[in-house]
């Protein structure tokens, strides 16, 4: 699976809880500082 986009991208698009696209989520809300689930 290919996909042009920015981390924030990643983090608005994954949000099932809880698996590794939680994980990936966090991951792409944590590179821009909006983590809910990590010590921003």
């Amino acid at each position: 699976m290919e996909k042009d986009g920015t981390s924030e991208d990643l983090g608005h698009m994954m949000a099932v809880h809880p698996t590794l696209s939680e994980a990936l989520m966090e991951a792409g809300l944590n590179a821009n500082k909006r983590a809910i689930h990590i010590v921003n």
